[in-house]
């Protein structure tokens, strides 16, 4: 990882004091799929890594397994 992505990476981690995010993916079919979280936690910068949880009755589950 270059150097500057990873002080860019610490730095956007670093302002995130809540926890609270918006979480996306796509489908394979292609539909927008998107959450509000509120269990983000920075893992690693090296590799980049986070972690995040999930209910299992979401209705979103199925597009993040």
């Amino acid at each position: 990882m270059r150097a500057v992505y990873r002080r860019e990476l610490r730095d956007h981690l670093g302002r995130s004091t809540t926890g609270v995010c918006i979480v996306t993916t796509q489908t394979p079919s292609g539909r927008d799929v998107g959450l509000t979280i509120n269990s983000f936690v920075p893992m690693s910068l090296g590799p980049p890594l986070v972690a995040w949880s999930q209910a299992s009755r979401s209705s979103g589950l199925a597009a993040f397994s």
